[in-house]
């Protein structure tokens, strides 16, 4: 957990770079200094600064994050299922991952990962100008913190937008939850943040969390006119997201402009400790997950053994006489099992596999006790994720809903990873 007294944390935003240091009272923080940089004058500012340790803001785009259901999860099992993110879930070698988890509560997990070819790609300006990295941040968790002090906050389900110079964050929240989150790179005056805000849209209508107001702010100081470009394309309503006026007023003493700072005010509440979401990206690297792959294997090792046991005991006929619902619970579990273990025998399994679109890669598929089928995956648009559902439900006895899509970045590539769940009635499967 952070408990940083006198941090200094970093944004770079296009072409320049913002720091801002500040300075831990008993209940809330003191803002000591401001800085704007070019981004070309980074090794001449690092120059002429005493204290070059610094947390670093990660943009959205260049993480995977999502929340991991673990309500009926052990305390002990919890490694096992962040190895399974690792091993199966993750666009990239675990070799490379760097990744955090923070608890929310009892049933919640959030989980983020990188990889460390994107941390050394996006750092790289900064380590050459002499400074040094304490933590990276995710963009999301900032966007988080900094709407749970602004005045508008709510628990209700809101969609928060913060434009930068060349990059946008979107994230969706509801009773506290980041129910959704993306980032992704802009261009000019593209059309990139209208059609990833629609798509966000979108998706959480499906889920059934549709947004009710939506909060946006620009670090170029025009979000008047992002207001104005927003409210052409949806009926909800837009408004600035406003920071406390305390806040605003130490910002623009240091002589800063008022506009920029959200998401380093985001950061700094994470480093001193004022939030529950202490995701540093550079926190766990290959040491530690090895030791959750090792973990990681001895599950599936007894996941073997039990489909065995469950097999044999099903031929024998130690079921006889079982009421049908215990049946069904142990062929669920069973057709689980023997999907960890590569057996995809089931009739259901076989249908969603043929509906997989060409280049869309499942990376999960998981059967729970009431026959509902969770799928994992990686696709190379939205609109395989989209072919996909429709064709799953146009399949006698599926019901099938996306969870998630998000947009992230594996290197150069550009792909969206999804979470689907498919109700399915028993043995309804198309004759």
């Amino acid at each position: 957990m952070f408990k940083k007294y006198n941090p200094s944390v970093m944004q770079i935003d296009g072409d320049i770079v913002r720091v801002l240091t500040a300075k831990k009272n008993k209940s809330d923080f003191s803002i000591i200094k401001t800085y704007e940089v070019k981004l070309s004058e980074l090794k001449e500012f690092s120059a002429k600064i005493e204290k070059k340790q610094f947390s670093l803001l990660f943009p959205r785009e260049l993480a995977v994050i999502r929340t991991l259901d673990v309500s009926k999860k052990t305390k002990e099992s919890i490694p096992g299922l962040v190895a399974s993110e690792i091993e199966d879930g993750l666009p990239f070698a675990k070799e490379t991952v760097s990744w955090d988890s923070e608890m929310l509560g009892n049933s919640t997990l959030l989980f983020a990962a990188t990889s460390s070819d994107s941390i050394n790609g996006y750092t790289r300006s900064i380590l050459d100008a002499g400074l040094s990295l304490e933590a990276l941040i995710p963009s999301s968790i900032a966007l988080y913190e900094i709407f749970k002090i602004s005045p508008l906050y709510t628990k209700e389900p809101v969609l928060l937008l913060e434009q930068g110079k060349d990059r946008t964050d979107i994230i969706v929240i509801e009773n506290d939850l980041i129910v959704a989150s993306r980032g992704f790179r802009t261009k000019g005056s593209g059309t990139e943040l209208i059609d990833n805000l629609k798509q966000t849209l979108l998706s959480v209508g499906r889920s059934n969390s549709p947004v009710k107001k939506i909060f946006v702010s620009s670090t170029s100081g025009k979000t008047a006119e992002l207001k104005e470009s927003i409210k052409k394309v949806t009926e909800t309503d837009v408004e600035e997201l406003v920071l406390p006026a305390s806040l605003l007023r130490e910002i623009t003493s240091t002589g800063a402009k008022a506009d920029g700072w959200n998401l380093l005010l985001g950061m700094l509440l994470v480093v001193l400790g004022f939030s529950n979401l202490n995701l540093d990206l550079s926190k766990n690297t290959l040491l530690k997950t090895e030791k959750l792959t090792a973990i990681r294997f001895a599950k599936r090792v007894s996941y073997s053994l039990i489909s065995v046991m469950l097999l044999l005991s099903l031929f024998m006929g130690v079921v006889n006489g079982c009421k049908r619902k215990e049946v069904d619970s142990l062929r669920s579990e069973f057709s689980s099992l023997s999907v960890l273990a590569g057996k995809q025998w089931s009739p259901a399994a076989q249908l969603i596999f043929k509906a997989v679109p060409n280049k869309t890669v499942l990376s999960e598929f998981n059967i729970d006790s009431k026959g509902d089928i969770v799928l994992r995956g990686n696709a190379e648009n939205r609109q395989e994720i989209t072919v996909f559902l429709d064709t799953l439900n146009k399949l006698r006895g599926f019901n099938a809903q996306l969870g998630y899509a998000n947009d992230i970045q594996a290197g150069n590539k550009q792909m969206v990873q999804f979470q689907m769940k498919i109700q399915q009635k028993y043995n309804a499967v198309k004759k």
